[in-house]
């Protein structure tokens, strides 16, 4: 990284804005503090374009909800367009923002309509039953008298409304003018001056009343009014949206204006963190140094003075990770454990490779890895997926591999398929060994790879502390471990018989004093660091109970054994249930079976993936890293466009790179 400083004239600022936001390269560092950025987080045109980019999202949401385009997908694609059609948009913003408003418009008035409409046919529901009564609603009384139509349906709540009535309103009568089921049509006639206390008794008694009626006159009448209103209210809609799918063919063109205002508020925030006076505007931050030439030429083009520099000592910058294809792939498993600090080397290369074998062993089957394989492919070259999801699929894509060449030394393939379809007389090769029959070497091997797994974290942390400048601590943490661990390995493969004759007691000699030598260089450097003999003895003496840390991360590693296990007895049971339609008639037989095993390994493949991800991942985070990690660091975060729907064909070298896995 190096430091980019930039002066220059306060009018050039939009256009160095741009001009950065294009090249996608700078990571500003903010000159405002945070109070006068909240202060001036009020600045009016960012406002308006934030409030145009929400109105822009609403109508697109509408749009697609109503209208939804003819080609969908489940995975988000941006679409890639021009860089003429992109400023075509741009030059048309009034006509867009105009036609939005219409629709705006129109949409709130279809709304209107819908609530109204709404309205009438609750009416007409509630209308339906009472047709053919000879009763007028547009009476609703006398003088002293008030009229209140409406259901009641309890039985016994009408009776004890009757007698509560006779003795607080005697003279109000109930007059049941149909009964439909269990529902009876009443017109409920009362004195005037006892209307509210009979109001309150109907409401006790579950009595609802006909609703406000936007018509008067008989039920039949005001029925007729309301299919006339319905079949009005109906065809205004049908020219609502006949309006608004016209307004849907502007789609392609909204959302890349959608983006294009994304780019400006980018831009626009942006502005708010430099250092500006009347005349000048100021910036600095962060830029990777193999693009720092091309961004300082175009940016003294346009009328800036630049200035760049290596990072002072002890000055915190972003990391950028930069390797190979086969390393990056594996970069979303390390940026969601954190980022590492200035002062690291980069632990991907390290990681890579050792994730890549661990979820492969954990899966180990040549079948479960070709669907993986075939599945990320397709989604990489075919669908072209983008983000988040095209960094997984790049990684299960090289993992996939990896689970084929275990598949291969363990002899799976979608379990025992070939051994059932055979019926016994053909089995899967199997290279090294298999897995179920002899769980014990799967036990030991996996716990001997956790040991080299480890030992590279160890390689790490040796690496780091010369970054640091303190490349002997680092020797004096990691040496006598390795030769505590390697001696406990050489005296263990002797007492075993994992070896014979004069080799066993060879090697359990070397072990024997391998380990002598791990524990007096344990004491010998807690004595060198506490500068004191007998209290770095002692020290010494307590460092050696880290040995049962130790054994507790290579004990970690028989979570591949199980994982393995889980997935081989898994596919087979699955196969083992889809064999019993094995011994229907041909072709039953085989479409039976096909129904039930493709279904059954597909969601066995989901799962035993899932499980591997996260544990594979785990090994890598905690114990891995925890031998040399010590992160606090930040990823590296450019000025540029982020855009949701479109990708400009002729882009920025930003995004050609995002774009180039």
């Amino acid at each position: 990284m190096q430091k980019i400083e930039v002066a220059a004239l306060a009018h050039d600022r939009d256009r160095i804005l741009s001009l950065l936001t294009d090249e996608g390269t700078v990571e500003l560092s903010p000159l405002v503090d945070e109070a006068a950025l909240r202060d001036q987080g009020d600045d009016a045109d960012l406002r308006a374009v934030r409030l145009l980019r929400t109105r822009l999202a609403d109508a697109l949401k509408i749009i697609d909800r109503r209208f939804p385009p003819a080609e969908t997908s489940m995975f988000t694609i941006r679409d890639k367009i021009s860089r003429a059609v992109y400023d075509a948009v741009l030059a048309a913003e009034d006509e867009l923002v105009e036609a939005l408003g219409r629709f705006e418009d129109v949409s709130a008035r279809e709304n209107d309509l819908r609530n109204t409409l709404g309205q009438l046919k609750s009416q007409q529901n509630w209308l339906s039953a009472w047709r053919g009564l000879p009763v007028d609603f547009a009476e609703k009384g006398t003088e002293s008298t008030v009229v209140t139509y409406g259901v009641a349906g309890d039985d016994a709540l009408l009776k004890e409304l009757k007698e509560k009535l006779t003795e607080e309103a005697h003279e109000t009568a109930l007059i049941v003018l149909k009964e439909d089921g269990r529902n009876k049509l009443m017109a409920v006639v009362a004195r005037r001056h006892d209307a509210a206390r009979v109001k309150m008794q109907l409401g006790a008694a579950d009595f609802h009343p006909l609703p406000p009626m936007t018509h008067e006159g008989s039920p039949d009448t005001v029925y007729r009014f309301l299919e006339t209103d319905i079949a009005a209210l109906e065809r205004q809609l049908l020219e609502m949206e006949s309006k608004q799918a016209a307004f849907a063919n502007e789609r392609q063109r909204l959302k890349i204006l959608y983006d294009a205002l994304g780019e400006r508020e980018t831009r626009l925030l942006a502005a708010l963190e430099l250092g500006q006076t009347d005349r000048t505007v100021y910036f600095s931050g962060w830029i990777p140094e193999r693009k720092a030439r091309r961004t300082e030429k175009r940016l003294t083009e346009a009328g800036a003075a630049v200035n760049l520099r290596d990072p002072l000592e002890n000055e915190a910058f972003p990391v950028l990770l930069v390797n190979n294809r086969f390393v990056t792939a594996f970069e979303s498993v390390l940026t969601l454990f954190g980022a590492p600090n200035n002062a690291e080397s980069d632990p991907l290369p390290a990681m890579a490779p050792f994730y890549m074998l661990i979820f492969g062993m954990m899966l180990s089957d040549v079948g479960y890895g070709l669907l993986l394989v075939l599945a990320c492919a397709y989604l990489l070259f075919r669908v072209k997926v983008e983000g988040g999801m095209r960094a997984m699929s790049q990684m299960l894509l090289v993992s996939g591999f990896a689970s084929i060449i275990w598949g291969f030394m363990f002899g799976g393939f979608f379990g025992d398929l070939i051994t059932v379809l055979s019926e016994g007389r053909v089995s899967f090769p199997v290279l090294l060994f298999d897995p179920m029959t002899d769980p014990m070497k799967l036990l030991i091997f996996s716990m001997l790879f956790g040991v080299v797994h480890l030992y590279v974290g160890m390689a790490m942390k040796i690496v780091n502390a010369g970054r640091f400048g303190n490349i002997w601590d680092g020797l004096w943490e990691t040496v006598p471990w390795y030769m505590i661990i390697t001696g406990a390995v050489l005296l263990l493969a002797g007492a075993a018989g994992a070896v014979s004759g004069d080799l066993a007691g060879t090697l359990g000699q070397i072990g024997q004093w391998m380990l002598i030598g791990g524990a007096v260089l344990v004491i010998a450097g807690a004595i060198r660091a506490k500068k004191h003999p007998v209290k770095g003895f002692f020290s010494g003496l307590l460092g050696l109970y880290n040995v049962t840390g130790w054994l507790s991360d290579i004990l970690s590693y028989s979570r591949i054994l199980a994982l393995v296990l889980a997935t081989s007895v898994i596919a087979i049971v699955f196969n083992s249930i889809a064999g019993m339609m094995l011994g229907l008639p041909v072709p039953f037989n085989y479409v039976l079976f096909a129904v039930i095993a493709i279904p059954t390994h597909l969601l066995n493949l989901a799962l035993s993936s899932l499980s591997a991800y996260v544990h594979a991942s785990r090994l890598q985070y905690i114990e891995m890293f925890g031998k040399f990690f010590d992160g606090g660091g930040r990823y590296y975060k450019p000025l540029k466009k982020d855009m949701k729907y479109i990708s400009v064909l002729d882009a920025s070298p930003a995004e050609a790179a995002d774009d180039d896995l």
